[in-house]
Formats: structure tokens, sequence, C-alpha cells
């Protein structure tokens, strides 16, 4: 057993070498990370460590390592486990098992900004389906599910020339719309237009354009998870570091054969448009509201903590509970209504919440510690202070100050025991 540990992320390589590379490198990012050599050490790892994602280096060309995904897969159900293969670019395949497949060498950075979606996608995937239990629970069922559509849209952003139209070309063959945006500046325009699966950006001579226009996507909240790849030509290795820490996604020269890039290119657009469909699903699957009924809001949560325990997930609930004890009237009312609100966009959409009384809100956050929970809570907390909210007429604006409380949730615990718990941690605080 390894109880005395605790990791993130499981590297298995039969490479000593690359695994302990790959181990300090996201190390040094903040990851906690174990390896395995073989795939019966990854197995034991797995069932006894709450592993959020496996990476595994397929240069050994290893027939075993095509079917080791799924193994991996069934010895930690019912949780979802996310898997990353790492591939030599000459050998690049079709993902299989895998959920995406970055080519090597990959930096550990590169690899930083893709464990954070691969991770969110399978909770977020969880979470569907629990949802889907509670309103089965419930005696409703979703008449649909969105889906994705038919093609996928890439942004390529560069002026036309023989290789970016090669690639456009061979994109479109492989299912994907391909629109060009001759400069960043169009290329914003198109972004904040529609969605995109992925913007290649053609660098070139002109790097320094290419990396502002990378940095300006992760600077908004609303295309921060886009995947960019950069077409330039070879660079260092800390060249390729500040690519990657500003957010690129892979880094491809224009010389590399335009299957190999392309098939780099729709690896990372398939893996966006999972995470975007089943987020869309995620919103869904419970109804529109901003707010739970009470009775959906109860129900679920004992969905959540039945399935906690089963998965080793970590579940906790904030409350969020008006500070002071104000006579209660039209503009505290509305203030409150607009608080809520708030809170629902302040949220992650695999969160769900509900109002407790006239004060007081609960937010359910699964796969969540309580420590994280708190720092969620206090968040929240701060920008709704910042706020003027809207009274009633004539009455001016409203500023509201919470207090917060959190709860750790056990298995087996009650609802109502845990959120007495959050409510004694308010009042306390």
């Amino acid at each position: 057993m390894l109880d005395h540990l605790a990791a993130d992320v499981l590297i298995v390589a039969a490479h000593e070498q690359v695994a302990r590379a790959l181990s300090v490198g996201l190390g040094d990012l903040g990851w906690f990370t174990i390896t395995a050599t073989d795939p019966g050490s990854a197995l034991a790892v797995i069932e006894d460590l709450d592993i959020k994602i496996v990476i595994i280096d397929m240069a050994s060309n290893d027939p075993g390592q095509l079917s080791l995904p799924e193994k991996l897969r069934a010895a930690c159900h019912p949780r979802i486990l996310p898997i990353l293969g790492l591939s030599p670019p000459a050998t690049l395949r079709e993902a299989h098992s895998f959920d995406l497949i970055l080519a090597t060498p990959a930096e550990a950075l590169q690899l930083d900004f893709r464990i954070g979606p691969m991770v969110r996608m399978a909770m977020a995937k969880e979470e569907l389906g629990l949802r889907l239990t509670t309103l089965a629970r419930l005696g409703g069922a979703m008449s649909e599910l969105p889906r994705v559509s038919e093609r996928g849209c890439v942004l390529s952003v560069g002026e036309p020339g023989p290789q970016v139209l090669s690639l456009a070309n061979r994109l479109r063959e492989q299912g994907l719309d391909v629109i060009s945006a001759l400069t960043p500046n169009s290329a914003f325009d198109y972004l904040h237009g529609r969605t995109f699966d992925a913007v290649v950006i053609w660098g070139g001579q002109d790097d320094p354009a290419a990396l502002s226009l990378a940095r300006g996507v992760r600077r908004n909240s609303q295309i921060y998870h886009t995947p960019i790849i950069l077409m330039t030509t070879e660079r260092s290795s800390d060249d390729l570091k500040i690519a990657y820490g500003l957010g690129v996604s892979d880094v491809a020269s224009p010389e590399c054969p335009v299957d190999e890039t392309a098939h780099r290119i729709l690896e990372l657009a398939r893996s966006f448009r999972d995470l975007r469909v089943t987020q869309d699903q995620l919103s869904r699957a419970l109804g529109d509201q901003d707010i739970l009924p009470w009775t959906t809001f109860s129900t679920h949560m004992e969905t959540l903590t039945q399935a906690a325990g089963e998965r080793m997930r970590p579940l906790s609930v904030c409350i969020l509970r008006l500070a002071d004890g104000r006579a209660s009237d039209l503009a505290l009312t509305n203030a409150l209504d607009q608080a809520g609100s708030m809170i629902r966009r302040l949220i992650r959409i695999e969160d769900c919440m509900a109002r407790l009384d006239a004060t007081s809100f609960a937010v359910l956050m699964p796969a969540t510690p309580a420590d994280y929970a708190r720092i969620a809570g206090e968040r929240i907390r701060s920008v709704l202070a910042c706020a003027a909210f809207d009274g009633a007429a004539g009455k001016g604006h409203v500023v509201l100050d919470f207090k917060v409380g959190v709860a750790g949730i056990s298995n087996g615990e009650t609802v109502a025991a845990s959120l007495n718990r959050a409510a004694e941690d308010a009042q306390a605080s």
C-alpha cells in the first residue's frame, strides 16, 4: 500500500530518465508526481492513490501500451481517469483509448497547460453522469443531450503561402473548416465572433506578433482554453519555454510533414471540442435555472455524497450568509436576488447552488477539498462585497457583506448534517 504518499500525476515510461525528466519538470510547476516503468507498477499505483491523470510515454512502441489505458481506467472505475500519450512525431497515431496524444519532446509547461483542462474534463463527465442520476431519481430525464456539430473549425492566422494553403487543405480533408485571418488584429475579430476548436498562428519572421496574439488569447476568459499551435522555425529550448509559458499549446515547424502537423492540430481540436460539449451538457442536465430548487439541490447532494465515497473524491459545501441582521425590505430582497445571480457566474459549471433561506446561499463543490472550497468562498465574498446592487426605486444602491462557512462532506453524512456544520462554521467566522 502507498497510504503515506500523495500524487496527482502518474508518469508511465519504460526509460527511467524520461520519467525522471517529466517528473522534475512537472514537480517544479506544482504537480505531485509518481512514476512507473511497467504496466504492473502503474496498475498498483492507480489502485492505491487518487491519481488525477496518467501520462504515458509511447517511445518504446510496446504494443501493450495501446491496451494499458483501458486497464488503468478499469482499475479506478467508477472514477473517470484522463490519459495523455506522448508519441514520437514520426509515429503519431490515432488516439484510440487515449484522451489526447502529443508529439515528443513535450515541455513541462506544455503538459501543464493540457493537464488542467483534461482533469477538469474528467470531473465534468463524472458530474454529468451524476446529474443524470439525480434527474432520474427525481423522475425526469433529459430529452436530448447537446451534440458536437458535424464539422469543427480552425482559425489560421498569417499571410497565405504554399505551406499555409497545404495545411488548410489537409485539415479540410480531415473534416475541419478553416477560416483565414491575415493579421493578429483581424484574428481577434474572428475569435470574438465565433467559437474555434483551435488557432494556428504562423510565426516565421514575426514571432513577437504571434506570441502577442497567444498572450492576448490567454488573457481573455471567454477564449482562454482554445488550443494555440505556433508554426515557427526551429527554436532553442529557452524559446520554447517562453512560447509555452505564454500559453501556446504546441509548436511545430513549417517544414514538418503536413500529415504530422494536421494530426497534432486535430488531436488538440478534438479534445477541446469534447470539453465544450461536455460543459454544455452539464449546464443543462438539471435544468436551465441558475439557482436550483431545494428538492433538486438536496437530492443531488445525496447523490454526490454517495458517489464521493465510492470514487475517493473530496466533496464540500459552502454557505454564504448575509453578515448583518438588517430588516428585510424590497431593496434588500432585490439586492439578494442579484447577488444570487452573481454567485452563479462566479462558480464553476461543475458546481451547483441553491437558496437556503431569504439571506443564505449554498454552493455544492464536487471534487473540492474543504480548504479549496474556503478559498473559493472567500473570493466570492470579496467580489460581492465590492459590488453595488440596485435596490428599490429611489432607494439607491445596496452593499452586501456575507459570512462564509464550509464543510467537507463525509461519506454517509446526511444533507442536513453537512449544511448544519457549514452554517455553524459561517456563524463562527
